[in-house]
């Protein structure tokens, strides 16, 4: 719960972040290069909260993976399963033989 609280403040930071980039940069008609590193820092954070979200989402997917892997049953002694069909032939095969 709280996590997600967070993760909800980080987006709204990110997005209000390059709203005020592309804001300032409608605007300014003469660029100083002091603004120009104010955006190039702008744009900076905006790329690494991207990157945190991105690499956030990759770890959920790669636990739920790991999870549903644990929980499949193994497949040791299992390499060369065999049709069900040919199971039954195999049973009546030895029912026959019995008689």
């Amino acid at each position: 719960m709280v996590q997600t609280m967070k993760k909800r403040i980080q987006d709204r930071r990110a997005k209000n972040i390059l709203k005020r980039g592309e804001r300032s940069l409608n605007n300014s008609v003469k660029v100083t290069s002091n603004e120009l590193a104010r955006q190039a820092k702008i744009r900076k954070e905006a790329q690494k909260l991207q990157e945190a979200k991105r690499r956030e989402a990759l770890r959920k997917t790669l636990k739920v993976q790991h999870e549903a892997r644990q929980k499949a049953p193994s497949t040791k002694g299992r390499v060369n399963m065999v049709s069900g069909l040919e199971v039954q032939r195999a049973i009546q095969r030895s029912k026959l033989r019995r008689q």
